[in-house]
């Protein structure tokens, strides 16, 4: 599966249930509907075939105060990119310092992803934007 959600939902005569969505590639679609129908209660499974589109994205690593990072280099339809530490990689870092991750977040967006941001010259289309004389 490319993604599981998880969703509390309420069923006939307001019973509580799960609804469980997932997300899967066409070829494994059968096995993701097997695994449902033997794992839980559920008596049966919708799908509805969807499109998706994805940015272009690597793992590069990335050297840091805390040593070498994994960092998703994440490339828009227009060819900007822009870091995003991975998840694991902080979590890792969280534990071994005994920081919070989202102290590792911050401090790798400090370090690594704001000065390249603060490069990029802001447009009319941005938020920030603001025509100084």
């Amino acid at each position: 599966a490319l993604d599981v959600y998880w969703i509390p939902v309420f069923m006939k005569k307001n019973r509580p249930g799960t609804l469980i969505q997932v997300v899967c590639n066409m070829e494994t679609r059968s096995t993701v509907i097997n695994r449902v129908l033997s794992e839980t209660t559920s008596t049966g499974v919708r799908f509805h075939p969807i499109r998706r589109t994805k940015l272009i994205r690597e793992i590069v690593t990335v050297s840091t105060a805390f040593g070498d990072v994994l960092m998703k280099k994440i490339t828009d339809l227009e060819g900007n990119t822009r870091l995003v530490p991975e998840y694991e990689s902080c979590k890792k870092i969280a534990l071994a310092h005994k920081i919070p991750i989202k102290k590792v977040y911050e401090r790798i967006d400090r370090e690594v992803v704001s000065p390249k941001l603060s490069t990029i010259p802001l447009t009319k289309t941005d938020p920030d934007y603001r025509d100084v004389p």
